[in-house]
């Protein structure tokens, strides 16, 4: 899930009281609370062992269709709370598990 912005693009993530965090809005239409560095280019992803969905950036330069690399690099932003699928929802069966590598 891509994060797009909020407000009719006006304002692409709304800052908590607290500045550590911000509430963003997936191109799914899922809500959640992010770490506050989050960007309109980071992706959510469900990764295998963690309790709860990741924030990942794509390294720059690394395309989704770069053939010649195994994997596609990322940058952990943080852990999040993306209501809805908390509890799993997000994984079914028919899931399909991707190889990517972390930096």
């Amino acid at each position: 899930m891509a994060i797009e912005p909020m407000g009719g693009g006006k304002y692409p993530l709304i800052p908590l009281r607290n500045m550590l965090h911000c509430v963003f809005r997936g191109e799914d239409g899922h809500m959640g609370i992010s770490p506050q560095t989050t960007t309109v280019e980071d992706e959510v992803w469900i990764l295998a062992g963690l309790r709860r969905p990741a924030l990942l950036r794509r390294r720059k330069g690394d395309s989704a269709r770069d053939i010649t690399r195994e994997a596609p690099r990322y940058e952990f932003i943080g852990i999040l709370y993306v209501h809805g699928i908390m509890d799993g929802e997000a994984v079914n069966d028919d899931a399909e598990w991707q190889n990517i590598v972390l930096e």
